[in-house]
């Protein structure tokens, strides 16, 4: 089976890379950025693990637009 392709999206670089550091020897962690709008097309990841940050409301508002595009 292969490995779970999972990419990382924080606003902070730190949350980003110490999420990735857990997860690297159980998944593949394909990329991290602050934004997932062009990251989902080149990395095309199986999951995409998103930290919202202290302010989820705010931040679940990009969510949708970013994925919408997923299913082409």
């Amino acid at each position: 089976m292969d490995e779970v392709r999972v990419l990382m999206v924080a606003d902070d670089p730190l949350a980003r890379a110490g999420l990735a550091a857990l997860l690297a020897d159980r998944v593949q962690v394909v990329g991290q950025t602050d934004s997932a709008d062009l990251a989902l097309d080149v990395y095309r990841p199986d999951v995409v693990l998103w930290d919202l940050g202290w302010d989820p409301d705010a931040a679940s508002d990009a969510v949708p637009d970013a994925l919408s595009d997923l299913g082409d």
